[in-house]
């Protein structure tokens, strides 16, 4: 008789996560709020449901990858050249701020120098996938404090190159030197710039002759293909896969065929995204988040206050409105999914403590 773990576990999800996802969208709550539970609920450190959350993390990431290409769908050249003051002004400032702040309070704190600027890192990014996922449902992308925030996220994206680059001149066994991450830097921000180029010509050709055939099977498979494409052909310069689904998704949303492409989109992405929300409610260790409550109260009221004060202040550089200053410090006060992978390293390279981890 066949047997297929990962089919049973994706089942497991599901039956697990839509009874969640019901209740609370009854009660006015996100439906990622539901999945985050879930995975709580059927995690390793929960009831243990799932036997192999190393394979839902693999397909997770193809929700993240197809997040990315929507939201790019639904910008254009024009939109992203309108946000760039929101992206280099805004990120760089957020970006800057609270790495120093938290690199500070860790050298106050007796870290040393490297830990305390892995902290720093950590705490700078915010979650690209929950954030851009309560946009999409909300139908705000686009709104004032919609710019602002992609904006922020864009840049924070782009930083997580240099991090790495740095994290591993430093923890690992490279002994790279400073101009040896400048050098590295400036080849990742080229690689960006011939990808874009590359994508621009290459990939609205193809939907011109794929429309021509009339064939909605070669359509959906040219966008799957473009999509997952682009995202690999970056992640092989060092860059993430969700920067280059958002770049196939900006290339295409100057085509005449970009709403089609995301109602052909959206199940897919929808679908997947959910296995990544899962996926990272299944990391958390309730015990140990119950036995250290205390501190873990306190450190997670430090990162959101930290990180909504300092968006607070780049909102008010940039001459946004009150209200709307707010909604984008409070959306960005979390730490992200980057964020788990950093830490990560941290800890493979020795850096971090299982505690600290």
């Amino acid at each position: 008789m066949e047997n297929i773990p990962l089919l049973r576990d994706i089942v497991v999800l599901m039956v697990v996560s839509i009874p969640i996802i019901i209740l609370l969208t009854r009660v006015g709550l996100p439906t990622v709020l539901g999945f985050l539970i879930a995975g709580v609920l059927i995690g390793p450190y929960g009831l243990g449901l799932v036997h192999d959350a190393h394979d839902v993390e693999t397909l997770s990431q193809i929700g993240i990858v197809l997040l990315l290409f929507t939201i790019g769908l639904e910008f254009s050249m024009t939109k992203m050249l309108n946000i760039r003051r929101e992206a280099v002004l805004g990120g760089g400032l957020q970006v800057s701020l609270t790495l120093l702040i938290t690199l500070g309070v860790g050298l106050l704190f007796d870290f040393s120098f490297v830990v305390s600027l892995l902290l720093g890192f950590v705490v700078t990014l915010s979650s690209t996938a929950i954030v851009l996922k309560l946009l999409v449902d909300k139908g705000q992308v686009n709104s004032e404090y919609g710019n602002m925030t992609v904006g922020i996220l864009l840049f924070q994206d782009i930083c997580v190159v240099l991090m790495v680059m740095v994290l591993q001149s430093i923890g690992g066994e490279s002994t790279a030197s400073t101009s040896g991450i400048i050098v590295g830097l400036l080849f990742s921000l080229l690689s960006f710039a011939v990808i874009v180029a590359v994508v621009a010509v290459v990939i609205p050709r193809i939907f011109e002759a794929v429309v021509k055939l009339r064939n909605r099977e070669i359509f959906i498979l040219t966008i799957l293909l473009a999509c997952l494409g682009t995202a690999w052909l970056t992640s092989i310069f060092g860059l993430s896969l969700a920067l280059g689904a958002f770049i196939a998704g900006i290339v295409i949303s100057e085509s005449e065929y970009s709403h089609q492409i995301v109602a052909e989109v959206i199940p897919f992405r929808d679908t997947f995204a959910s296995l990544f929300f899962i996926s990272i409610g299944m990391l958390l260790d309730f015990k140990y988040v119950l036995y250290h409550l205390p501190k873990l109260f306190l450190l997670v009221a430090a990162i959101i206050v930290l990180n909504t004060i300092v968006i607070f202040f780049v909102g008010t550089v940039l001459k946004y409105r009150f209200r709307n200053t707010i909604v984008v410090a409070l959306s960005l006060a979390q730490i992200g999914e980057f964020s788990f992978i950093l830490i990560k390293m941290g800890e493979g390279y020795g850096l971090l403590g299982r505690d600290l981890y």
